[in-house]
């Protein structure tokens, strides 16, 4: 039997390795390749061959030849990014040369989703339950939102980790925006409630697995690092919704949403992303549950999607408990792989900074 192999870009994501460990579990050969040095996959004790390519944003012509000549040289059967390599990948020259190879969808459909503004506006054509979102180009435009400013979320249409978001400003803030605002940004109503996160991987616009989570432990600008699983009801109702956005977008690839919860318990989607590494892990764990390979599922669109219960979490995380200092929070911090969680009754999921820095990689 042929040996099957994977080149998954962005290897300096800690979702690359956990992809990685996916593959290599399925018996796929593995080549793990970004534009610096990926230490924490290098500190890995999985059999996996490490590549450096161009950058893709400074040298996009090279970076673009390295993925073709790495796809022949290699024998790729798919290509898997796991960052910002996907606007490149997604190019309509390097769709059509990689083909079935590349799993992601096409740059027009990239930029529907990351585009915050467009995509909300999308998302209601296709039945989906999005917030009110109004573009903002000047500061006139804020003009509108003086008297109810509390009221909305204003944020570039295109950010990561909830960056320049400012939430419900006061008057003195709201025109403090004003001077530094452009064509780039949004208003978008606020909703109040419990936030929440859902992660998907979609072949064709068929779900394929998936995983909801929230997280209580965040980062400066919203970005979260610890984790935990929603309640049933509320996975039950998040995959409803991403299958409704894999179908509408006819989606190929895994990406992931924020999502609020309003006082009713009515789920809003926030924006989309293009991928989520956190959610990756959370079904990643249940695949290994199962002795089944999570990316492989692509292939099997009518496989149910895969739930995650904190029991699985906690009995396959690996048996080494860190001390409580080292921990978010002084709380004591089990490990699995380059992820860390709390108490295994909680499921806490982190992906604390300091744990690449002070602890060596548990054993694959």
């Amino acid at each position: 039997m042929t040996t099957r192999s994977v080149l998954i870009t962005g290897a300096r994501s800690p979702a690359a390795l956990d992809i990685a460990r996916d593959f290599s579990g399925a018996g796929w050969r593995v080549h793990l390749a970004d534009s610096t040095v990926s230490r924490m996959a290098r500190w890995s004790s999985l059999e996996i061959r490490h590549h450096r390519y161009p950058s893709p944003r400074q040298e996009g012509a090279a970076f673009r030849s390295w993925v073709a000549g790495a796809v022949k040289e290699f024998g790729v059967d798919l290509v898997v990014p796991t960052c910002e390599e996907i606007f490149h990948l997604a190019t309509a020259p390097m769709h059509d040369a990689l083909g079935e190879r590349l799993f992601a969808p096409p740059q027009e459909t990239l930029r529907r989703l990351h585009d915050k503004l467009l995509f909300a506006q999308v998302a209601r054509t296709w039945g989906l339950p999005t917030p009110e979102s109004i573009a903002v180009g000047s500061a006139a435009d804020l003009d509108q939102f003086t008297a109810d400013s509390s009221e909305w979320v204003f944020k570039p249409r295109f950010t990561r980790f909830g960056g320049s978001t400012l939430i419900g400003p006061d008057a003195r803030s709201l025109a403090a925006l004003a001077d530094a605002i452009d064509d780039g940004w949004m208003a978008q109503r606020r909703i109040r409630g419990e936030e929440a996160s859902l992660h998907f991987i979609a072949h064709r616009g068929a779900l394929c697995a998936f995983a909801a989570y929230g997280s209580g432990w965040r980062l400066k600008g919203g970005a979260s690092y610890a984790f935990e699983p929603v309640s049933q009801a509320r996975t039950e109702l998040l995959r409803s919704l991403a299958e409704a956005l894999a179908r509408g977008g006819k989606l190929h690839g895994q990406f992931g949403c924020d999502v609020v919860f309003d006082k009713a318990g009515e789920a809003m989607i926030i924006e989309c992303n293009r991928v989520r590494p956190a959610g990756y892990t959370c079904w990643l764990v249940t695949a290994r549950w199962r002795g089944q390979s999570v990316m492989e599922r692509r292939c099997h669109p009518e496989i149910n999607p895969l739930p995650i219960s904190a029991r699985q979490w906690s009995r396959l995380a690996c048996p080494m408990r860190l001390p409580a200092e080292g921990s978010a929070h002084g709380a004591p911090v089990w490990r699995m792989g380059g992820m860390r969680f709390r108490d295994p009754g909680t499921a806490c999921l982190s992906l604390e900074p300091w744990s690449i820095r002070r602890n060596s990689p548990c054993p694959d």
